[in-house]
């Protein structure tokens, strides 16, 4: 289960209209964006989390979990990550 902001996560969902199924779009932008370097999403700021579940290939899965080890982050801060930066790339949003 991956826990959302939920700004990101209704942006991404108005992305699905047009684009398709959500756990698509979560591994396109965590294959896309350089989460070792990533400057992270605070997750501590919004209280408002909400949980949605996506699948993961268990490699992914596997290579987001000793990500998230070697940056002392959760995979929820690296997931969150990884689709504000996706969705800045697509200008929907705007990265501070």
């Amino acid at each position: 289960m991956v826990r959302l902001l939920p700004g990101i996560s209704e942006h991404l969902r108005a992305q699905m209209r047009y684009r398709g199924d959500l756990s698509s779009m979560v591994i396109e932008a965590i294959n896309l964006v350089d989460l070792k370097t990533a400057r992270l999403e605070d997750l501590a700021s919004d209280t408002r989390l909400g949980t949605t579940t996506i699948a993961l290939p268990p490699p992914l899965h596997a290579h987001l979990k000793s990500l998230s080890k070697s940056r002392t982050v959760s995979m929820n801060e690296l997931v969150n990550t990884a689709i504000a930066h996706w969705l800045a790339g697509k200008k929907t949003i705007r990265l501070l």
